[in-house]
């Protein structure tokens, strides 16, 4: 039997190399090093080289969060809801009817498809994390419901994707 191995060799990087990749400055950097998220070799008390496995590693993590931002600059909660053909007022009323709490589970789901954290959400449903929180864990009663919201926001030119 033939067996094919990949081996990954990790070269460390100097300082600019790795400003470059995680598009921070020297604060940052120095951050990551004191809280032990970005290892390095020292040689006296200069820094010669930092471990690209981490750089690589904390660079995802920035990008996520971009993108993320980069969502949500995309699809407002209030156009989510007008798109959907909820009410706002409706949404954030007190009102517990089981057709009001379906539309909240379903426009919570969508806005964690598009980045938001459950306490925007609960800000914007005029509730709190917690309740988010059961909305959301709640939302497979809504399934079908949420996957034609997300496809409607599709097609209505919404991408939940981030364009290349």
């Amino acid at each position: 039997m033939l067996f094919n191995k990949i081996t990954l060799i990790f070269v460390d990087m100097n300082k600019e190399e790795a400003l470059d990749i995680l598009q921070t400055n020297q604060a940052i950097l120095s951050y990551y090093i004191r809280t032990g998220k970005l290892r390095c070799t020292k040689i006296g008390s200069r820094i010669s080289d930092y471990n690209d496995g981490d750089i690589y590693r904390l660079a995802m993590k920035r990008k996520n969060r971009r993108d993320r931002k980069d969502m949500q600059s995309i699809l407002t909660p209030q156009q989510i809801a007008g798109a959907l053909g909820f009410g706002i007022d409706g949404l954030k009323s007190q009102d517990r009817s089981v057709s009001l709490v379906d539309r909240r589970r379903i426009v919570a789901s969508v806005m964690k498809a598009y980045g938001y954290t459950q306490i925007q959400t609960g800000e914007f449903l005029n509730r709190d994390h917690s309740t988010v929180a059961i909305l959301l864990k709640s939302s497979y009663l809504v399934e079908r419901e949420i996957n034609e919201a997300l496809h409607l926001l599709n097609k209505l030119g919404y991408v939940k994707e981030k364009k290349e």
